[in-house]
């Protein structure tokens, strides 16, 4: 048995030799190509990032989403953190908000995605440094 890859439908081939029968095969028949499913690649590495702020020093609403590569119908989970130690889970979509004010500490996130039966994952920090009014720094 030997791979082939099609040209134009990119289906994975299989080459297998012609019927085992005692009747003769036609002249020129060559071997019979059956398709056996999606063509399997080098598949680039899995992976994933977090896009949002990593510092925030103004009150306000903020969004961290996912942005995976080099995969399909991903499954998301999310964990948030404020001290880098002890986690918990913060859901299984794409994107995560959060309201952030000045009593808020520095927090992280974790995100872990799969796709293909292949996984990935990363963390983000973020830094919060918004001052009390009156202050102008802090």
């Amino acid at each position: 048995m030997i791979p082939v890859q099609s040209e134009d439908c990119r289906e994975c081939l299989r080459v297998t030799s012609g019927p085992r029968s005692a009747a003769p095969r036609a002249k020129n028949t060559g071997p019979r190509v059956t398709a056996i499913g999606p063509a399997i690649e080098n598949h680039p590495a899995l992976s994933v990032v977090i896009s949002g702020p990593s510092y925030i020093d103004t009150p306000g609403a903020y969004r961290w989403d996912a942005i995976p590569y080099n995969g399909t119908d991903y499954t998301y989970q999310r964990w948030f953190s404020q001290d880098g130690q002890t986690w918990y889970e913060a859901g299984t979509g794409t994107s995560y908000q959060q309201y952030v004010d000045a009593t808020e500490p520095d927090f992280w996130l974790k995100l872990q995605i799969w796709s293909l039966g292949r996984t990935a994952w990363t963390e983000l920090g973020v830094n919060v440094n918004i001052c009390e009014p009156p202050q102008i720094s802090c």
